[in-house]
């Protein structure tokens, strides 16, 4: 527990360094992306009783040209994302 940052966010590892943009994907299952990695993530949840954790996947990285995420959202089976790019 000593590595705890706050107990008013999910603890998640590794930790994103950039996130941008977070969704529910599931009820235990969210989706976030991280501009300083340039990739979307999968978080599993886990609640101690106290806490609430997440193990980091990532899931695939940003296109080429993509800079940063600003949003996603699911329709059915597929996800769908808006992001910026530098040119």
């Amino acid at each position: 527990c000593g590595n705890l940052q706050r107990l008013d966010q999910v603890q998640v590892q590794p930790p994103f360094r950039k996130p941008s943009a977070i969704f529910s994907a599931g009820e235990d299952v969210l989706l976030c992306s991280d501009d300083e990695s340039k990739a979307i993530f999968q978080i599993i949840l886990d609640f101690d009783g106290v806490t609430l954790y997440g193990t980091a996947t990532e899931l695939l990285q940003y296109p080429v040209n993509v800079t940063r995420v600003s949003s996603m959202a699911v329709l059915g089976q597929l996800a769908y994302f808006a992001g910026t790019s530098s040119s």
